[in-house]
């Protein structure tokens, strides 16, 4: 939350929201800050009412209320609502006995997709967060069908503003294995996508869009380019995703195109999931290098580097002469970084501040209605948006390969609003040809 920290100017949330409202963005996203053991990265809250003091105090919190405010965005918490502590005191006296607490809790295995969650959720809404309009609320459902989602999320129904769902990024799993090394499936994530987007439309249900959080490693590596194509590739991705129907998520350091780790070592993994997992694959007869390269690939830690705001020893993390951060920061940031993006107009961050503002530009991508196009080309993903007679057709290249589109709709009268490449595509008669990882979006 700080302000400052160690004599750095500006570090802390408090001191970059100049930079979040460049960007662009209405709201931003915060993980538990709450007083914790950090046996799971804060999500084992000990104290909802109090701030743990690694992050701040409870004067930070209401200074960065405040102070965001004044810039016209919004803070979402991230509240851990179903699970604390074994420390929370709540627990404590469970254990000791005393049946008022012990109410609190389920002491039984429990049973997924009751019959009243829903209609518990429409009182809940009904009684707290319903009463004032300028609360949204998200849930996550990482495996949850398409059915209950659009009872979360219906506008109709009362329940929750929009929902987070995982299934599109299992698509470089063995089904549900995720701790594996195998090629993601393009087709099955298109297949994905759009079964979300139509049938949560049909319902009148509302997604969050995005590629990458907290649990998740870097887009740009998983389904792009770290190298030659780094930054063509990251604004595909980006334009891909904001284009669709529902409220898209830029995780830290996505709109600068941050990539996986570069760790070496196991040693230099901090994530539970990750260690617990290299030692399961070994006891399997998995060799320790085998092992260690599927943690660099799938590691949650991907996600969980330090922000990279400039090129300097901690990435401006940190001050230079401050202890180490918990997690080391990536090598790459003396090049991928936001202190060199903001001077550079043909830098991801611009594109992304690009995509944010014409998303708040054009209605049809707001509201409109969603058609998949290519559903089964092997290297294009593309669809058209309609709304009150206007149109939007987002056209991207998922590959590091130029690719004739032959399926390309008629574009007549539509222009070139966004791309990463300049000029306009290339035709050889009703094809359209695309360069490596292109994204354009056209409108009319």
């Amino acid at each position: 939350m700080r302000r400052s920290c160690t004599g750095l100017p500006k570090c802390g949330v408090i001191g970059k929201l100049d930079y979040i409202k460049e960007l662009g963005a209405d709201y931003i996203w915060l993980t538990p800050f709450f007083v914790s053991p950090q046996n799971d990265n804060g999500y084992d809250v000990e104290d909802y009412y109090n701030i743990d003091p690694r992050y701040g105090t409870m004067a930070d919190v209401e200074e960065l209320i405040a102070e965001a405010d004044k810039r016209g965005i919004g803070l979402m918490f991230d509240m851990v609502f179903n699970h604390v502590s074994t420390r929370h005191e709540w627990f404590r006296k469970a254990m000791e006995g005393d049946q008022y607490y012990k109410d609190f809790f389920f002491f039984r295995k429990g049973k997924p997709d009751g019959p009243n969650i829903h209609k518990y959720l429409k009182e809940l809404h009904d009684m707290t967060f319903g009463t004032d309009a300028e609360i949204v609320t998200v849930g996550e459902m990482s495996s949850t069908s398409i059915e209950n989602c659009y009872q979360y999320a219906g506008r109709d129904t009362g329940e929750l503003s929009m929902v987070f769902s995982f299934h599109h990024l299992k698509v470089d799993f063995m089904g549900n294995e995720k701790w594996v090394l195998v090629p993601a499936d393009f087709q099955k994530l298109k297949d994905i996508l759009f079964e979300w987007q139509t049938k949560m439309a049909e319902h009148n249900a509302w997604n969050a869009v995005f590629w990458c959080n907290h649990d998740q490693p870097r887009v740009v590596s998983r389904f792009g380019d770290e190298g030659k194509y780094w930054k063509e590739s990251a604004k595909m991705l980006g334009t891909v995703i904001h284009c669709l129907r529902g409220t898209p998520y830029v995780y830290q350091g996505e709109e600068i195109g941050m990539t996986n780790t570069d760790f070496t070592a196991i040693s230099q993994f901090r994530d539970v999931e990750s260690l617990n997992h290299y030692q399961i694959l070994q006891d399997k007869g998995m060799s320790p290098s085998d092992a260690l390269r599927i943690v660099q690939v799938h590691s949650r830690d991907n996600g969980r580097t330090p922000m990279q705001w400039d090129d300097f020893r901690y990435a401006g993390f940190a001050a230079e002469d401050s202890a180490e951060p918990w997690i080391a920061v990536n090598g790459n940031h003396v090049r991928v970084n936001a202190a060199d993006q903001l001077k550079d107009e043909d830098s991801i961050f611009h594109y992304y501040q690009k995509l944010i503002a014409q998303r708040k530009e054009l209605d049809v991508i707001a509201y409109g209605d969603i058609e998949p196009l290519a559903e089964h080309d092997p290297s294009v993903f593309a669809y058209r948006r309609t709304y009150e007679g206007h149109e939007l057709v987002m056209i991207a290249n998922f590959y590091g390969k130029e690719y004739t589109w032959k399926g390309a709709p008629e574009l007549e009268g539509f222009r070139k609003v966004l791309g990463n490449y300049q000029g306009e595509e290339t035709t050889e008669g009703a094809a359209m040809v695309l360069k490596p990882y292109e994204a354009a979006v056209w409108y009319k």
